[in-house]
């Protein structure tokens, strides 16, 4: 009938979008892969700059919340009007204690940075805090907190203004080598000239967490936080009389007399275990030195230092700590002084920009070196092909057009 010819117009044209549009796809898509190997195979690996730390004030923390619960006390009761509740009873609202505005020259003198000792289920994230220790000291000599005039014309940009850091401490304590670098990191804060450091135990710091808290300048717990434990123990099973009753003979080879003296399947000695006895007395007493070199007032009492534990309130008369109060009440005795205060957060960007960057040849790392290959041994003769196959492609492309074309003047 009448309308065969329009439908058949319609299904030609259909395929011409289709023949362009695949040979659209196949020319760039040649063009892409062209230019990402060749890119892919000459760059070098390398580390970009990426934002680690995410910066919360909390001077503002309840800023959000004090205006909801301002519309919720200003809102009227049901059934009364907003007019009348203004007139007769908005005094209730309107009378609220308001604080005062503080005086400009006595806000943000000074900065605290609330940093929680860095933990990933239950280990200590070295690395992070290494970070964020060496970001702090960079920031405060670079005068990024604020600079004080001192009225001396030689010094342009004035003092730092003082940095206090507080450290928030919840930990039982781990291997040593790890908590001994740790607080070496953090007595590289503590010795800054400048930067003041609080620690704040709210649950615990035992063992090497005790030995963290310790460098602080000023040592804060909560009455039922769990402090000291300042003593080394070691742990290991010896299965090797239970192998041999099983008819099993283990086999313990090595070279050097205090080699891996305490092992699963070999022979405990009197003389190993009397070697690791002596080595953990000497960890123990540079366990000790440690908290005693920040802490003098404990060198007196030196049987409060053979792995006790003692609760906040108890290690406070004992001189373990210098204060009792909860971080969140030291908080805001800070920003009720008018300090700025600063809480740090991990950034997650990096991981998530590492997601979304993920490229194939992260999941084969051969690949790459293969390309590289395939790029340094290209030819003229082999470029000329892979040109000739994308003119190919283009020409085909430009052959579709003209058709469509044609068939569009066609209809007219």
């Amino acid at each position: 009938g009448p309308s065969s010819p329009p439908m058949r117009l319609t299904d030609n044209r259909s395929a011409l979008y289709a023949d362009l549009l695949t040979a659209l796809v196949r020319l760039g898509t040649r063009i892409w892969f062209f230019l990402w190997v060749t890119r892919m195979a000459t760059e070098h690996e390398s580390i970009k700059p990426v934002q680690r730390f995410v910066w919360e004030r909390l001077n503002d923390r309840y800023t959000k919340d004090e205006s909801v619960l301002k519309q919720v006390l200003e809102e009227p009761p049901f059934g009364i009007g907003q007019f009348r509740w203004r007139q007769e009873h908005h005094w209730k609202v309107v009378q609220r204690y308001t604080a005062p505005a503080p005086a400009l020259r006595e806000t943000f003198n000074r900065t605290v940075v609330v940093v929680p000792l860095p933990m990933d289920n239950g280990n200590l994230n070295l690395a992070y805090l290494s970070d964020v220790i060496t970001f702090l000291i960079q920031q405060y000599r670079h005068r990024a907190f604020g600079m004080i005039k001192d009225g001396n014309k030689n010094n342009k940009g004035g003092q730092p203004m003082p940095l206090e850091v507080v450290l928030l401490v919840k930990s039982g304590g781990g291997s040593v080598s790890q908590y001994g670098l740790a607080t070496a990191q953090i007595q590289r804060l503590a010795s800054e000239e400048g930067i003041s450091l609080t620690v704040s135990v709210d649950q615990a710091a035992a063992s090497g967490g005790y030995m963290i808290a310790s460098q602080a300048q000023y040592l804060i717990a909560a009455p039922f936080a769990t402090l000291g434990s300042v003593g080394v123990m070691m742990e290991a099973f010896n299965v090797r009389d239970l192998a041999r009753n099983y008819g099993i003979n283990p086999v313990s080879l090595k070279a050097g007399k205090y080699k891996n003296t305490v092992s699963m399947f070999g022979e405990l000695t009197s003389s190993d275990e009397k070697h690791e006895n002596e080595r953990l007395k000497q960890v123990h007493t540079q366990f000790q030195e440690v908290v005693i070199a920040s802490r003098p007032m404990l060198a007196d009492r030196m049987d409060l230092l053979e792995g006790q534990v003692f609760l906040g309130s108890e290690a406070l008369n004992l001189g373990l700590v210098d204060d009792i109060k909860t971080s969140e009440e030291y908080i805001m005795e800070r920003v009720l002084a008018g300090d700025r205060v600063l809480r740090l957060h991990p950034s997650k960007m990096q991981q998530h920009r590492r997601l979304v960057q993920l490229s194939p040849l992260d999941l084969l790392p051969h690949l790459k070196s293969w390309i590289s290959k395939r790029v340094a041994s290209t030819t003229p003769e082999t470029m000329a092909s892979f040109l000739l196959s994308l003119g190919t492609a283009w020409g085909f492309a430009s052959h579709v057009y003209q058709q469509f074309m044609n068939h569009q003047r066609s209809m007219e």
